[in-house]
Formats: C-alpha cells, sequence, structure tokens
C-alpha cells in the first residue's frame, strides 16, 4: 500500500482507458478489493483533452480523496512538449548534460505568476509549497530540481 500521493501535478495526459476504471489512480483492471494508498489529496489534474478521466478510482483511497486537490488551467510558464523536443539519448552521446536538461524541464513547468499550483501543497510538507515538481521561486530549499546545473 502506497503511504500517500501528494503535490503532484498531472497534466497532458490522454483519456483513461475504461479498463481502468477511466481513473487517473487505478488499478491495471480497474478493480478494487481493498484500497491501495492511505491519502490522496493536494494533487492538480488538468487535461481539457480528457473529459471522461476521474482522478482516484472509487475505494482506492482510504480516506476521503482529493478535499484540497486543484482542478484548474497550472498556469506554467512554458508550453507543454508533446512529444519532448529533448532526444532520449542526448545524455548518453554526450551532447547534453543531465542538469541542462533538468533546467529545461524546470523551465517549462515552473509554476507562472498567479498558477493556483503556488502556496496549494499540502502544508505539512512545508508552508507555502506550491503543487508540482518544482515551486515558483527559489524559496524552497530542498527544491533543487534543475537548479544545479554542470
Amino acid at each position: 500500500m502506497f503511504q500517500s500521493i501528494r503535490n503532484n501535478l498531472f497534466t497532458n495526459f490522454s483519456d483513461i482507458r475504461s479498463t481502468n476504471g477511466h481513473a487517473f489512480v487505478s488499478t491495471a483492471d480497474g478493480a478494487v478489493s481493498t484500497p491501495r494508498v492511505t491519502s490522496a489529496d493536494y494533487n492538480a489534474f488538468y487535461n481539457p483533452l480528457a473529459p471522461s478521466s476521474t482522478r482516484y478510482l472509487p475505494g482506492i483511497v482510504q480516506n476521503v480523496a482529493g478535499a484540497h486537490d486543484v482542478q484548474a488551467n497550472p498556469q506554467l510558464s512554458g508550453p507543454p512538449e508533446i512529444p519532448s523536443k529533448i532526444s532520449a539519448g542526448c545524455i548518453w552521446l554526450g551532447k547534453d548534460t543531465t542538469g541542462r536538461v533538468l533546467s529545461h524541464y524546470r523551465a517549462l513547468y515552473q509554476p507562472a505568476a498567479g498558477s493556483p499550483l503556488i502556496k496549494a501543497g499540502n502544508p505539512a510538507d512545508g508552508a507555502n509549497i506550491a503543487i508540482g515538481a518544482v515551486g515558483p521561486d527559489t524559496s524552497n530549499p530542498v527544491d533543487l530540481l534543475g537548479r544545479v546545473v554542470p
């Protein structure tokens, strides 16, 4: 069982198949006999191209799921890159560094001013934490993704 699913941004995904119960947090067959996650909250879901998808498969979360979830345009700093513009082998071939690749994605997925992700994360993880892999600024000392660029 997972302890929790929190502070995650789920965006630009395809409609979830009916075999998964049309739920993003689900099981392989879309059925659940006992909860698989203790808690799921303070996440953000946004994809207008997946109108039939739901956030959580009923019964998969032990506690009430998603009471503080954000379901709105995350207003990120950059446009989505689908498909990714960075080749899978760029680091292995020495054409780029891991730090530069992470810095590129930080620039795309950082919440822009006015984003509903800002200060919307689980307060138990720190005051004013953002939902997503990166915050809107450098105020969180553990938010280092893409900031340590070799």
